[in-house]
């Protein structure tokens, strides 16, 4: 998305360089109020077109003969870094993929809507668009992480295995070696908030690139020396309801929680009753599975004592709500 001022795009470059993906943040509650176009015809169409031109040049310099090396070739093609991503650019400028908030609205004008309006010294926050993905929404950010992280949790995986470790363990480890990263760093360091969301995209960027290689019918195949895809990429397998932080909210550090919490009392609680809100939330809680990512991520917190929905809006809004109950009794 495109900033006010200069000095904003100058600011969010120097942020790329020394932040990762997760210190990007989308307002997800802003975005319940509106409707998008499904981007993953798009997506997949780019997606699928990208993966063969990093296959071809891959063939071209024969370097690659096991398939395990090739996610990590394919992912770092995509996206190298926050300043050197293709699909990036592709989610955050083509005309063919409809965004909120809209082009037109600069990175102030966002910030100031947005449930992170309010600052909290040191933590800065570069704000990231929101586009729907087969159903689910998902900000642009979180494809990053897909890519990035996920790539990440791939090599991590493949050390485990070539240890010995069994596949399940040998993903354990690398969830939990990148919860860590995000718990102490990205979540606390960076901008104040932990992202569930981010952690699911990571897992799922990990189950991209196993898919790649693992599995009866992988993506890509090698035949008479040279790789091709076997069959396309359908990004929409791999975009899940907990990628939408409407439905699997974020967790705020305390002083990011006392400035978000009144935003989310005073100007989103109304959106629980819309027909359309529900009827997202319903179909979301219809498709939604557990998986190991999920269930390690919500173990480690419970052992801390930190549940995870304390911060959504739904538990806000049910605080509220009974708190004007009590004082309409006098109690």
């Amino acid at each position: 998305m495109s900033a006010s001022v200069p000095i904003i795009a100058a600011f969010l470059q120097i942020a790329g360089l020394v932040l990762p993906a997760a210190a990007f943040e989308s307002d997800p509650y802003l975005a319940l109020r509106v409707e998008l176009a499904d981007a993953a015809p798009a997506i997949n169409e780019f997606l699928n077109s990208e993966i063969e031109e990093a296959v071809d040049q891959i063939n071209a310099e024969a370097t690659i003969e096991r398939c395990e090396a090739m996610p990590g070739k394919i992912f770092s093609h995509l996206f190298s870094n926050l300043l050197s991503s293709r699909l990036k650019r592709f989610l955050e400028h083509s005309p063919r993929i409809e965004r909120f908030p809209e082009d037109d609205l600069g990175y102030w004008q966002y910030l100031r809507a947005s449930i992170y309006r309010r600052p909290i010294f040191p933590y800065i926050v570069p704000m990231s668009s929101i586009i729907e993905v087969g159903g689910v929404r998902v900000g642009v950010d979180k494809f990053g992480h897909m890519l990035g992280e996920g790539r990440r949790y791939y090599r991590i995986y493949r050390r485990g295995l070539a240890k010995g470790r069994a596949r399940e363990d040998a993903e354990r480890r690398a969830i939990l070696r990148r919860l860590r990263w995000e718990r102490i760093l990205l979540g606390g360091w960076a901008d104040g908030v932990l992202s569930f969301a981010d952690l699911e995209a990571n897992y799922q960027g990990l189950k991209l690139a196993r898919a790649m290689c693992e599995g009866p019918a992988p993506y890509l195949v090698r035949r008479a020396g040279a790789w091709s895809i076997r069959r396309p990429i359908q990004i929409e397998d791999f975009v899940v309801p907990a990628l939408d932080e409407s439905f699997y909210p974020n967790r705020f550090l305390r002083g990011r929680w006392k400035r978000v919490r009144p935003i989310l009392e005073s100007e989103h609680c109304s959106l629980l009753a819309r027909p359309e809100v529900q009827a997202r939330f319903e179909r979301y809680r219809q498709t939604d599975q557990l998986n190991l990512s999920r269930q390690f991520v919500e173990e480690h917190f419970a052992e801390r004592g930190i549940p995870l929905e304390s911060h959504s809006l739904q538990a806000v809004c049910a605080s509220k709500e009974a708190g004007e109950i009590s004082a309409s009794d006098g109690s």
